[in-house]
């Protein structure tokens, strides 16, 4: 009975966070606006972000501090519905812990390969600092390859890392290191969908994972072979065969592609030739992103699974925020309201 009580409390939270989204007019609105301190105002005033706002002048705000609000208030709805979720035993809430700590230990990564000797500063809502087996404090005075291993010594991310501590950095450090922490990521999320789902909500499941690491396997392959002429050995560091809807014979087509077009032409033959003619757009990324939007739109609506309502109110939720730090930029860089418009994704909805 307290299960059931949490699953639906689930639902039910999503669902309600989801009807304050903003809507076409808050958009139209946003975009109108002369400058950041006019956003934070209407943000506050208008929208349901207004108690994220709470001992906030918004009229001085400035783009920095604006946008880390927005990202904070995206952790702290998210980490509302995880706590539900794992009220009822459910350890699906690992999604989050995992992309959370693959942020940082990215971001870490790419600074250390930078040589900067610039410090990390971290940011992490407090839920997620407790979950996550990384040490944040410790991980923001790493200055050496070396140091990141110990800081992370004794989490599912040590091995891994310990594979590149030789010759780091290189010229593909990063983007080898991403790969195999997306690779971890993903293995595990399928192995825990698998575990606790049954029928058809683990395939919904599934096919949420299934979408998100499609998308990433397609932007990432293209800007491969289009910005480093990648072959094929490389770029199967990049596609995860766990999760895909690419039948053997089309990643096989993709992966061997010789040039950006006629993986376009290959991908357009592919399970997403459709969805990929539906959206065009100037980049690649727009059009995934499009996809994607679309997918968790549509499946919010309709799906009546607890843990997929959640998934897709928080990456809506993400998507909104990035809309909204979108309409910062274009307003700080003087664009039109109708060009910032073009930038936004599933503002007319």
């Amino acid at each position: 009975m307290k299960n059931g009580f949490a699953s639906n409390s689930v639902f039910a939270e999503s669902k309600y966070l989801f009807g304050q989204r903003l809507s076409a007019r808050n958009y139209d609105d946003l975009t109108a606006c002369r400058d950041v301190g006019e956003i934070a105002s209407y943000l506050k005033s208008r929208t349901a972000y207004s108690d994220f706002f709470t001992g906030i002048s918004a009229s001085a705000m400035h783009r920095g501090p604006l946008e880390n609000l927005l990202k904070d208030s995206l952790e702290t709805r998210s980490a509302k519905l995880i706590r539900y979720e794992m009220s009822v035993g459910k350890k699906f809430y690992r999604y989050f812990i995992m992309q959370s700590d693959i942020k940082h230990l990215l971001a870490c990564v790419r600074l250390l390969s930078s040589g900067s000797g610039e410090k990390y500063i971290f940011t992490m809502n407090g839920f997620f600092s407790r979950h996550s087996e990384l040490d944040l404090k410790s991980l923001a005075y790493v200055t050496t390859y070396r140091e990141l291993l110990h800081t992370v010594r004794g989490t599912v991310y040590h091995d891994l890392l310990a594979e590149f501590e030789e010759g780091f950095p290189n010229p593909r450090s990063n983007l080898d290191i991403e790969a195999r922490l997306y690779r971890l990521f993903y293995r595990t999320l399928r192995e825990m969908a698998e575990q606790e789902s049954r029928g058809g909500g683990r395939e919904e499941i599934l096919e949420v994972l299934r979408l998100q690491a499609d998308m990433r396997f397609i932007v990432t392959a293209y800007r491969l072979i289009k910005m480093l002429g990648a072959g094929e050995s490389y770029l199967r560091n990049f596609y995860y065969p766990e999760l895909t809807h690419f039948t053997e014979k089309q990643a096989d087509a993709l992966l061997s592609s010789d040039g950006p077009d006629e993986f376009l032409r290959r991908l357009g033959e592919s399970y997403y030739g459709k969805s990929f003619r539906r959206f065009p757009a100037q980049y690649i990324e727009g059009t995934a992103d499009r996809i994607l939007y679309e997918w968790h739109r549509k499946t919010i609506t309709y799906s009546t699974n607890p843990t997929v309502v959640m998934l897709c109110y928080i990456y809506l939720a993400g998507n909104e925020v990035n809309n909204i730090i979108h309409i910062v930029e274009g307003v700080r860089y003087g664009f039109y309201p109708e060009k910032i418009q073009s930038m936004l994704i599933g503002a007319a909805d």
